[in-house]
């Protein structure tokens, strides 16, 4: 992908350039399709920001695509870049949503559709290497008795290097990574959305923000106060071309007692 709307494949975890791509129905049929490739389906609606509004009393989700495929199959794709505490929970409580809309009034329980909750991560969620980890309901005194469940969550690491995955999938976790990818249409498809959803105004204001390139390195697991969150902050803000100087006054504003010698000399290291 080229530059001129500072566009780089990393930009992909950016909460806004993911739904703009993800809401493409071709898009989300890539995806899914890298994801499960012996699967023949065909996706029929993406929507971001899905909200789903239960019982007064009951907590309320948003999240950040939905999409439903032509056999009712239900995915929830999630974007997770800033390490979050009850990060299982999370995805538990996420799946129970769908669940709760798999099966339709006077329908029988063996109708119940398949629902997949599936996290992105830019980090290991469970530091194994692996770049794809299958939760799946389990009976836990017995490794033979199996259980027939319809819900499953899914954990993509775009770091891992262990596990065998489609070329498409690898190609979109490099991407995330700014590393190559191969020229097939999937890849090469969302790169172009990419460049589109570049070339709007929102991206352009969003992209110059200052406060946007410290969400998104705060997003990448930056620890405050340490000094290899502080490197990482930098390598991210080098990767969006930022200048020295407004590398030291994003970090500052974050980091107010690191010294600008220290920071200058953290740069120079930072590659």
């Amino acid at each position: 992908m080229t530059e001129n709307h500072m566009v780089k494949g990393s930009d992909i975890m950016d909460d806004y350039m993911f739904q703009n791509v993800m809401e493409n129905k071709d898009n989300c049929q890539a995806f899914l399709d890298s994801l499960f490739p012996d699967k023949k389906f065909k996706v029929i609606d993406a929507y971001p920001q899905k909200r789903i509004w239960p019982l007064d009393i009951e907590k309320p989700t948003i999240m950040d695509i939905v999409a439903k495929d032509d056999k009712g199959v239900q995915y929830n794709l999630e974007m997770q870049v800033k390490s979050q505490p009850f990060r299982d929970e999370r995805a538990e409580f996420y799946s129970s949503r769908l669940v709760q809309k798999a099966l339709y009034k006077g329908e029988n329980y063996d109708e119940l559709r398949r629902t997949y909750v599936i996290f992105i991560f830019a980090s290991d969620p469970f530091n194994e290497n692996l770049r794809r980890y299958t939760i799946k309901n389990s009976v836990v005194e017995s490794k033979r008795a199996h259980f027939n469940g319809k819900s499953a969550i899914i954990y993509l690491n775009s770091q891992g290097t262990k596990g065998k995955i489609t070329t498409d999938l690898q190609d979109f976790l490099n991407l995330m990574e700014d590393k190559p990818v191969s020229n097939g249409k999937a890849i090469r498809q969302i790169q172009e959305t990419m460049e589109n959803v570049g070339k709007t105004k929102d991206w352009r204001q969003r992209s110059m923000s200052i406060q946007y390139k410290i969400d998104a390195a705060e997003e990448a697991g930056i620890k405050k106060g340490i000094k290899q969150g502080i490197k990482k902050s930098i390598r991210m803000f080098k990767r969006m071309g930022a200048s020295n100087e407004n590398i030291i006054s994003a970090i500052k504003m974050e980091y107010p007692d690191v010294s600008e010698a220290e920071l200058k000399e953290w740069i120079s290291e930072t590659k």
